[in-house]
């Protein structure tokens, strides 16, 4: 499967005519191009010689030609979650320091892996990649679920994190988990998709394994179309991973409730 076309299968439920794009002295002729093809410029912004633009009526043609100018690491783009209902989502770590946040710190790490571990336990085999600061853990069922759904198996996900960040002596504050789709913000956050460089850092989105092994280029993207191959999951695969958190979840509030 082409790169391009992999990416298409991988986030298929989200928005491919709304996009955010980031670029790296690109400027003027990316200007050039919106306007021939009528897409519309929402907004645009230079920081740090880095362009980045919010566009709208992007039309198919275009859409493929920005994912080419991903995956050849001209610059990132970011897609917006599905409204109602997506077949994939994702938590977002991010180190929370103000000062070298770039680093992947232990605490990160730790975290990653006890999300990681509550997923597999549900029945699920995410897929985890470096972003910039942190990792993108991404699951996708073969159909779209409904966002309330979704949301409120994350949060389940999160409540534990946070009860094994304690147990473990991990300095939560320097980690923020944020997570997509999350209630109604999916139209205003957007994540960077696999398969290219950080555009300012300028480092791959390297695949994580579950044994922890960082992968190069040409076997993160490997393992990429493997996943989506062997990795997705359908719909009663999630329904049946979403009861076994909430079981437990309730009897964990229950427990909670009779110590109080």
């Amino acid at each position: 499967m082409e790169r391009v076309e992999m990416l298409k299968e991988f986030y298929s439920s989200m928005s491919n005519d709304v996009l955010k794009l980031e670029m790296k002295d690109y400027g003027f002729e990316l200007l050039r191009l919106f306007k021939m093809s009528d897409t519309v410029l929402d907004y645009g912004e230079l920081h740090a010689r880095i362009s980045k633009y919010r566009l709208s009526n992007v039309r198919p043609e275009v859409f493929d030609y920005l994912l080419y100018q991903h995956v050849e690491q001209h610059g990132n783009v970011c897609l917006y979650f599905g409204k109602q209902a997506n077949n994939a989502f994702a938590f977002n770590l991010d180190n929370s320091k103000r000062e070298g946040n770039t680093e992947i710190i232990q605490e990160l790490k730790t975290t990653a892996d006890i999300i990681v571990d509550l997923l597999n336990f549900t029945g699920i085999e995410p897929l985890v990649y470096l972003s910039g600061r942190g990792y993108h853990i991404w699951v996708r069922v073969d159909e779209p679920i409904d966002n309330e759904l979704i949301a409120d198996f994350m949060e389940e996900i999160r409540i534990w994190t946070k009860i094994i960040q304690k147990e473990r002596d991990v300095d939560s504050t320097k980690v923020h988990i944020s997570r997509y789709p999350n209630d109604n913000e999916q139209q205003t956050h957007s994540l960077r998709l696999f398969g290219s460089k950080h555009v300012k850092n300028q480092e791959f989105s390297c695949i994580r394994t579950k044994d922890g092994r960082v992968l190069d280029e040409l076997y993160s993207w490997r393992y990429f179309n493997k996943y989506i191959l062997d990795g997705t999951i359908t719909k009663d695969q999630f329904m049946l991973a979403y009861d076994r958190i909430k079981h437990y979840i309730d009897i964990l509030r229950e427990q909670l409730t009779e110590v109080s």
